[in-house]
């Protein structure tokens, strides 16, 4: 079966428009989501701190699948 998310995604794609811009993550819930990782990436478990690359913040439900940019859903 399909993902309800994968036509829209190669749809946009095949427009030209893959290169959408993220969403507006308010700081104070960035500083949460971070001190809740640790600071750690959530792949590599490198410290941000120590690589000085700052980490990216991704929704574990994608907002095209109507994920919420809330706490719970952001890692």
């Amino acid at each position: 079966a399909q993902k309800p998310w994968t036509s829209a995604a190669y749809a946009r794609r095949a427009a030209g428009s893959h290169l959408v811009s993220r969403p507006y993550i308010p700081v104070e819930l960035q500083e949460q989501v971070l001190a809740d990782a640790g600071h750690l990436c959530g792949y590599c478990h490198s410290d941000e701190r120590l690589s000085g690359i700052p980490l990216s913040i991704e929704h574990i439900v994608p907002r095209v699948a109507d994920g919420p940019t809330a706490r719970e859903n952001l890692w």
